[in-house]
């Protein structure tokens, strides 16, 4: 799986810059580049200059002038937010989520990219956004896979996320990260307000996951009782991030599971996807005030 996003990037990139390292009490990449000898404090002043220019992120403006290579920079990360990938066969997850096994370099900085250029935004109330909601028009297991690994990059990058598998029609994030699916999204939407999720940890840290629960007859006759976005926005004041898996399921449910969140993006399959099927998922998000946030090619 590649990645290419076409979700703008901001300048604020605050969760994920060198700066906000170093206010939540981290090392900064730069930092920890000079502790390795790998830069000098004069190649540190001369990278933020060129990073102000170009809105990439520190590690990212280091590699494209030649200053340190992908590799590099990527450990430089792991040390920075004490992340250490899971062993190759560790069945607490599955090998579908590549991220966890630190398996695909290129699609974990895609993903980061991604993660740069989402929370790097302000919704209109003017908080940084925190509930997003990922779709897609092909395999449902593609946006599902799609939105595993990219919960988990989250997570390794210092986030407390919440994955909640709202792919009523083909749930898997059980699945992919071995958790009981005996209750979930739908036992939380058919409770009472009082009710709270059931949430389970998963292996990766910092990573916790809301099933999708049992198989309800009619998924868009719970869903106008309460949006998901707002029921479970309301109970996760302890997640910093809330993602929110949708599959492939049918434009106006993925529109009543988005109303609520700050946006939506649209995970698109290369030579599969057509154009159409986007734009109905695009109109049906526009008519439940849900903004959409880009789409990302995989």
């Amino acid at each position: 799986m590649r990645l290419k996003s076409s979700a703008t990037r901001s300048g604020h990139d605050n969760l994920n810059g060198i700066a906000a390292a170093g206010a939540m009490g981290r090392p900064k990449i730069g930092e920890l580049l000079v502790e390795s000898g790998e830069l000098d404090e004069t190649d540190v002043r001369y990278v933020l200059d060129r990073q102000e220019e170009s809105s990439r992120l520190f590690g990212e403006t280091c590699v494209d002038l030649g200053l340190s290579s992908p590799d590099t920079v990527r450990r430089a990360l792991n040390k920075q937010f004490s992340f250490e990938p899971l062993a190759r066969g560790d069945d607490r997850v599955d090998p579908a989520v590549v991220t966890a096994f630190g398996l695909d370099p290129t699609m974990t900085e895609g993903l980061r990219s991604l993660r740069a250029s989402l929370f790097g935004r302000q919704t209109s109330r003017g908080e940084f956004l925190a509930t997003i909601v990922l779709t897609g028009t092909g395999q449902a297991s593609s946006t599902s896979i799609f939105a595993a690994n990219f919960a988990v990059v989250c997570a390794q990058l210092g986030q407390r996320v919440l994955l909640v598998d709202a792919n009523f029609a083909d749930p898997v994030q059980h699945l992919l990260f071995r958790v009981p699916n005996r209750q979930g999204l739908t036992t939380l939407l058919s409770a009472g307000r009082e009710e709270t999720p059931a949430v389970a940890e998963t292996a990766i840290d910092r990573l916790s996951l809301l099933t999708a629960g049992p198989t309800v007859p009619n998924p868009a006759e719970l869903l106008e009782r309460e949006p998901p976005c707002a029921r479970v926005r309301s109970t996760g004041a302890r997640y910093d991030v809330i993602l929110v898996d949708a599959g492939a399921q049918e434009p106006d449910i993925v529109a009543a599971i988005g109303a609520g969140s700050d946006g939506a993006v649209v995970v698109i399959e290369r030579h599969r996807t057509a154009v159409g099927k986007v734009n109905r998922i695009l109109t049906h998000l526009a008519n439940r005030e849900v903004k959409g946030l880009g789409a990302v090619l995989v």
